[in-house]
């Protein structure tokens, strides 16, 4: 079972691949080293979704 957070980063992951972008794969990399960081599924991930980008 994946969380919310996990799900956009999926999908977020999926779009990067189909479009061979590489920064937002490199975006999605350090992203992934804080979704492992939490410590529960309703995490708040700073920068997972495109309209709090700012807050990273």
């Amino acid at each position: 079972m994946c969380s919310g957070a996990c799900r956009i980063w999926t999908l977020r992951a999926e779009r990067a691949v189909s479009r061979n972008d590489t920064a937002e794969a490199v975006r999605l990399l350090r992203l992934a080293e804080l979704l492992d960081a939490r410590t529960g599924p309703r995490d708040r991930v700073p920068g997972l979704f495109d309209d709090d980008e700012a807050d990273t």
